[in-house]
């Protein structure tokens, strides 16, 4: 594993939440309804956010091919991996947080899209990735 695809898996991520982060904020604005539920997606991924940066932050300080062959970190940015099947997630998640065109950008304005199996299936999946990055950062940094 090079530091380069690590680099790039949690960049994509950093960008998908950022994006989610935004949406979920209007929804709090306009649906009256979306409010806990954005609230919950917000803090999970801000939780996710925090665990990538610290990734970051080891990477930056153990540039070298050595920071990314420790198994932990390694693991992390493989093809099926934990950032790779998040990455896939949140995809999935801001596709239908998007703002549609037509009768959907009137019925969006009003509903809030997700239901609560598809909300706690991706807050499961967050909360997830942010675990193993975290154990993958600690179990590395003993190195």
């Amino acid at each position: 594993m090079d530091p380069l695809s690590l680099t790039a898996s949690a960049i994509a991520i950093l960008q998908i939440s950022g994006v989610i982060i935004n949406t979920c904020y209007d929804y709090r604005i306009r649906v009256k309804n979306a409010a806990k539920d954005a609230s919950r997606i917000i803090n999970g991924l801000n939780g996710l956010r925090t665990a990538i940066d610290s990734l970051f932050q080891l990477l930056e300080d153990e540039f070298n091919e050595k920071a990314t062959q420790k198994s932990a970190l390694g693991k992390l940015a493989e093809a099926d991996g934990p950032l790779a099947r998040c990455e896939t997630c949140l995809k999935e998640l801001a596709k239908k947080l998007e703002p549609k065109a037509g009768w959907r950008a009137a019925r969006n304005a009003i509903f809030w899209p997700l239901r609560e199996p598809e909300m706690m299936k991706t807050l499961q999946e967050i909360s997830s990735t942010k675990s193993t990055v975290q154990l993958a950062l600690a179990a590395d940094q003993r190195y």
